[in-house]
């Protein structure tokens, strides 16, 4: 007996002294709702994220439909740890507003560890960051962005129609992004940015917006290998991200900063 309590208590202070983490694979078409520390990994569901949390992004393939694939939001600070090599997708069929990882305004994301992340915006979002409205409505109505850091990992971050590969979408204006590591690269579409807002923000858009009405944020760079652009397609759609030849090829897109403003 004596040697069954041992033995329990022994298994019990071994267990204390590993972290818990949830391996969660969710069903598609679901919304699922993360509190805590999460591992993500194989075809997941649209995932929510409400609470401070590190999640781990291991293989996992998350798409969204009719929404973004993640949001981020009640002023959660989440570290998204990067192990092999995952996909994340907005939705990016015509007023199907989304982006790949979105953060709400007051929320903020930092992204970590050795592995690699394809992260694509919806229609009118960024790949990581907001989505927005083709109107250019009262700045008090208009949607934000939270907060965005990089410190490793291998990202390539692609906008939907007119947002940016990282930052925000159409009409919306930018906060602080950071990177400080790992290799980044990010695409804007649409008269998007590469890094930081999308169209019609801080360039303003001639007869729709003025020039300066929206605020591009602060971007921030001390270190990693960064390829920032813009470019313009005809049918984002069915666009190909895979392509990168139809990226450095084609129409570097107009009125719009590799890093900068839409």
């Amino acid at each position: 007996m004596k040697k069954t309590v041992a033995l329990l208590l022994s298994i019990l202070m071994i267990a204390t002294m590993i972290p818990f983490t949830a391996v969660t694979v969710f069903a598609e078409g679901e919304v699922v709702t993360i509190s805590g520390d999460a591992t993500i990994s194989g075809e997941s569901s649209m995932i929510d994220v409400v609470s401070d949390a590190t999640v781990t992004l291991d293989s996992a393939v998350v798409t969204g439909t009719g929404r973004s694939a993640i949001f981020v939001k009640n002023n959660a600070n989440v570290t998204f740890v990067l192990q092999g090599e995952s996909v994340v997708t907005g939705d990016n069929r015509e007023d199907m507003y989304s982006c790949g990882i979105e953060v709400e305004y007051g929320s903020s994301v930092t992204f970590e560890g050795d592995g690699a992340l394809k992260v694509s915006g919806g229609y009118y979002g960024a790949g990581i960051g907001s989505y927005g409205t083709r109107l250019n409505i009262p700045d008090y109505e208009r949607r934000m962005v939270g907060e965005i850091t990089i410190n490793s990992g291998n990202i390539e971050a692609y906008g939907g129609e007119n947002g940016a590969g990282i930052g925000t979408g159409y009409h919306v204006s930018g906060n602080t992004i950071t990177i400080n590591g790992g290799i980044v690269h990010a695409y804007g579409t649409g008269l998007s940015s590469g890094i930081g807002t999308g169209y019609g923000t801080s360039g303003g858009a001639i007869g729709v917006a003025a020039v300066g009405e929206y605020d591009a944020g602060n971007i921030i760079i001390t270190g990693g290998e960064i390829y920032a652009s813009a470019y313009y397609v005809d049918d984002i759609e069915n666009f190909d991200y895979s392509d990168l030849a139809a990226l450095t090829t084609g129409d570097k897109g107009k009125f719009s900063a590799g890093i900068g403003g839409g």
